[in-house]
């Protein structure tokens, strides 16, 4: 997993984002999404991408069994 160099002379975690008022949130793996996603649907996974804010989601593009293409917003804190 990458670290960031904070000011402070100790390294962060990457995939901890600060949350307005709440300190640092853990962010849900991409792997863990889209197996849960896959399991619950079946397909696959075309894109995705991180949106943060105020409470950071997943948008994922995805390939259902029949072909048809959904896209599903998945929320990304633990």
């Amino acid at each position: 997993m990458a670290a960031q160099q904070s000011g402070l002379g100790f390294m962060q975690p990457s995939w901890m984002i600060p949350v307005q008022g709440e300190g640092r949130r853990e962010i849900r793996s991409l792997r863990e999404v889209v197996e849960e996603i896959r399991s619950r649907y079946g397909g696959e996974l075309i894109s995705a991408r991180l949106e943060d804010g105020a409470r950071p989601f997943y948008v994922l593009r995805w390939r259902m069994p029949d072909g048809q293409v959904r896209d599903f917003r998945v929320d990304a804190a633990r």
